[in-house]
């Protein structure tokens, strides 16, 4: 194993991967542009799973930014160079393992969308409506690359209703899939799960005076 890893990113899977690498026993540093990570989740998630992983002795690198990778002075080694909220002026860390986990962007440059007419939006994703219609009749897009709740069960579940659609006769005609609702999980250390609003989202779609929130803690 690693004996200090860095991993940038504050998605699932550079939490993911950083509970993993110090659970294996791995100096583990987690660098992040903002305060939190797993921001699309709930804040109470944020806060929870952060405290966690601090408590653990996971370092959390807050508001940072990296500048340049070198070679270390050591075989298998590397110079990581990087800003952060206690070393705003930059720092040097010595790592002999480095993830990026800063996202992906969909890969369909090899299709000839151009060529079909087919839209994309400012990231690449195929711009497809409620029923995975593109804007090209008869060319149809689900899954990751067309950027909404990019998970493989989302996936399966809108091939499925779009195959309905497709071939399954008249009483099909309108099968589309639900995306409200579509629970998640992060295999964090330890796991957290959630289905349905944020608070934030809540508030914002139903106002702040309509909305109770519970918490609740309980120890293991």
């Amino acid at each position: 194993m690693p004996k200090r890893v860095a991993l940038v990113g504050a998605g699932y899977i550079a939490v993911e991967m950083a509970g993993m690498f110090h659970h294996l026993g791995s100096e583990t540093h987690l660098f992040i542009r903002h305060e939190n990570f797993l921001r699309p989740f709930d804040p109470m998630i944020q806060e929870k799973i952060i405290n966690e992983y601090e408590r653990q002795g996971i370092h959390i690198h807050r508001n940072s930014t990296q500048s340049k990778v070198e070679k270390g002075d050591q075989e298998g080694w590397l110079k990581f160079h990087y800003s952060d909220k206690s070393s705003p002026d930059g720092a040097v860390m010595d790592i002999d393992c480095l993830l990026w986990a800063i996202g992906r962007s969909p890969e369909v440059g090899d299709l000839g969308l151009d060529k079909a007419g087919v839209k994309q939006d400012e990231k690449g994703h195929i711009i497809a409506d409620e029923y995975q219609n593109t804007n090209v009749d008869n060319i149809y897009s689900l899954g990751d690359v067309c950027g909404k709740a990019e998970l493989t069960p989302v996936a399966i579940a809108a091939g499925r209703q779009l195959g309905n659609r497709l071939f399954g006769g008249p009483d099909y005609q309108h099968a589309k899939l639900d995306y409200t609702n579509i629970p998640s999980v992060v295999f964090a250390h330890p796991e957290v799960g959630s289905i349905g609003l944020s608070e934030p989202d809540a508030v914002e779609q139903y106002g702040k005076e309509n909305i109770k929130v519970y918490k609740t803690d309980f120890t293991a």
